[in-house]
């Protein structure tokens, strides 16, 4: 029996985690696509892990004022959950709906980069990513898919 050998530059993510990967929503209950697309980049990216040495410079500092006997050094449950979501919010570079129908019942590609929820289109801002990531099912999707690096292995 013979192994193959290959390069590990194949399976190196940082390129990709920098480009982005696009997470296709769909129910979780009938495992259904729900026509609508996610654009996330990695946790590779530089600016992923920029925005993670930015929290832990943020708690370094916050040691250092109480030191590590200080009962508040430490995250709060809250605070943690927070900071996930931010670094999602941080990782989401882009949303929109896959396929529309219009008036007529045709089937369009939309114009805009929206997605549906809360029964409206949402365009694409910040506050609209924390509200649609309030919705677990989302929410869930979109980390696991940040965190998985063969999304962002390229070939």
């Amino acid at each position: 029996m013979t192994t193959k050998v290959t390069d590990l530059s194949t399976i190196d993510t940082v390129k990709g985690a920098d480009e982005g990967f696009d997470v296709q929503i769909y129910n979780p209950k009938t495992r259904e696509d729900m026509g609508m697309i996610i654009h996330v980049i990695g946790e590779d990216s530089d600016e992923y892990k920029k925005g993670v040495y930015n929290q832990a410079r943020k708690q370094q500092a916050r040691m250092s004022k109480g030191g590590f006997r200080s009962v508040n050094w430490l995250p709060s449950p809250e605070e943690t959950d927070q900071n996930a979501l931010n670094l999602l919010v941080l990782a989401t570079k882009g949303w929109r709906t896959l396929a529309i129908k219009n008036d007529e019942g045709n089937i369009v590609e939309p114009e805009k980069n929206t997605i549906f929820a809360f029964g409206k289109e949402l365009e694409f801002t910040q506050e609209n990513v924390l509200r649609v990531y309030g919705i677990p099912a989302v929410r869930d999707q979109v980390a696991i898919a940040v965190t998985d690096r063969a999304n962002f292995i390229k070939g």
